[in-house]
């Protein structure tokens, strides 16, 4: 009995072990896969971070060149409003000033100096006519040739019947010189107020 005794406890020790290793191999599997799963995890994690500071990066530089690019658009609008400004400024100076040296030569009765105003106001007419449709191009033009037939009958000497016509006349031209500004500075200068201002004033002249 004592020998059957020792055999069976012998297989126990070494089974115990065995089962002992198989733990320790078990433990060291579960820990290797779980350093590893750790590892990839972490590589994943930054990974994600550096393609989300990439796209964070991308989208920032990218909100710069729209931001620089509106600016240039910008600055190119502005210059372009400054040179059209310069050029409006400076034909409607000459034209209104044209209008004003009419008006003294018709009270003058200096007929070189009207041919010279009336010039003046056709050359400054067209440098005008960019800045206008055709509705303003075609009223100016129709104003500038009454004023124009008026002026001329007034600065010529031409006598009147009745002297109450003359002066009517007069003041129908001193009118024409202030309806040539209402109309022309707001449509050059006050874009946004002008349109209803001028399509008045147009139906007015038809």
């Amino acid at each position: 009995m004592s020998e059957t005794g020792h055999h069976t406890h012998i297989p126990f020790r070494e089974n115990r072990f065995l089962i002992f290793s198989l733990v320790l191999m078990l433990l060291a599997f579960l820990l290797t896969g779980w350093i590893a799963w750790l590892n990839y995890s972490m590589h994943r994690s930054a990974t994600t971070q550096i393609l989300k500071s990439q796209q964070l990066q991308e989208r920032a530089q990218a909100h710069v060149q729209d931001q620089y690019t509106e600016y240039l658009k910008q600055e190119a609008a502005n210059r372009r409003f400054e040179k059209a400004f310069e050029i409006k400024q400076r034909h409607y100076a000459d034209f209104m000033g044209a209008v004003s040296d009419a008006w003294l030569a018709v009270n003058r009765s200096d007929t070189t100096l009207l041919e010279n105003a009336l010039h003046q106001m056709r050359k400054s007419c067209y440098g005008l006519e960019p800045f206008m449709d055709m509705g303003g191009r075609h009223f100016l033009q129709k104003r500038i040739t009454l004023f124009e037939k008026l002026s001329t009958q007034l600065a010529s000497g031409a006598e009147y019947r009745y002297k109450v016509n003359q002066d009517a006349d007069k003041a129908k031209l001193n009118g024409m010189s202030d309806e040539f500004q209402s109309f022309l500075y707001p449509l050059l200068f006050e874009p946004e107020a002008a349109q209803e201002t001028a399509d008045e004033t147009t139906q007015t002249g038809q």
